[in-house]
């Protein structure tokens, strides 16, 4: 128990020690949350090219339509576990114009879902990182596939059908951002043919944006 915990360090060191390592506690613990800096990867598939295969099984992919509004809330507030956050984050993408793709098995069970924009929408996240998209390309965010699914091949299989539904749509090029330190999600974009391009540290403030530089592996440091 942590009032054992707290009862033992305070007997073994004494009061002061305690509430001074207590106060560093919370001032880390604080800090975290107000500033933080982290390296988002960004990754790109050609469309023109060969595309890996479609697992055989069953899902679809398939894009939101208004009808699926209800039941998609339901899947958030059911599995995300931001889930307010996550649906204020749905509302703002939809009220922006953004399309959603959805995962659903053949049952009409939902399993994830992603949002896309083209170069006649504005996203933030191609502001922060430099980089426009062509007249042909499209950027893929805000993944989120339910945890009882990410285990199979359920994520993977999301992500190289929406690779498809874009060839389908015309497009020729689709990108992505991973956190470097997701790893998972990072071996998923490798394993649905996506290509590591960039690398930007970027630095957060209240979990807002405020600057974001460009790795130097990749082209030299650029400061917004």
């Amino acid at each position: 128990m942590l009032i054992d915990r707290i009862g033992r360090h305070i007997r073994n060191e004494g009061i002061a020690a305690t509430a001074r390592k207590a106060a560093a506690y919370v001032f880390r613990l604080c800090a975290s949350h107000i500033y933080r800096n982290h390296v988002e990867l960004i990754f790109e598939s050609d469309l023109t090219g060969p595309l890996p295969d479609v697992p055989a099984s069953r899902l679809t992919v398939r894009e939101f339509v208004p009808d699926d509004a209800r039941a998609v809330q339901q899947f958030i507030r059911k599995h995300n576990v931001h889930a307010d956050f996550g649906l204020k984050r749905f509302a703002y993408n939809s009220s922006h114009g953004y399309r959603a793709v959805l995962g659903t098995t053949l049952e009409g069970e939902l399993v994830g879902y992603g949002w896309l924009c083209d170069q006649s929408q504005s996203h933030p996240g191609r502001r922060l990182h430099g980089f426009e998209l062509g007249a042909r390309e499209l950027y893929v965010f805000d993944l989120f596939v339910a945890p009882p699914f990410r285990r199979s091949t359920m994520a993977l299989e999301f992500l190289i059908r929406a690779q498809h539904l874009g060839r389908q749509r015309g497009f020729d090029r689709i990108f992505s951002n991973v956190l470097e330190s997701n790893r998972k999600s990072v071996r998923l974009h490798h394993h649905a043919g996506f290509r590591e391009t960039e690398r930007h540290r970027v630095h957060t403030f209240f979990n807002l944006a405020m600057v974001c530089g460009r790795h130097a592996a990749f082209r030299n440091p650029l400061w917004f």
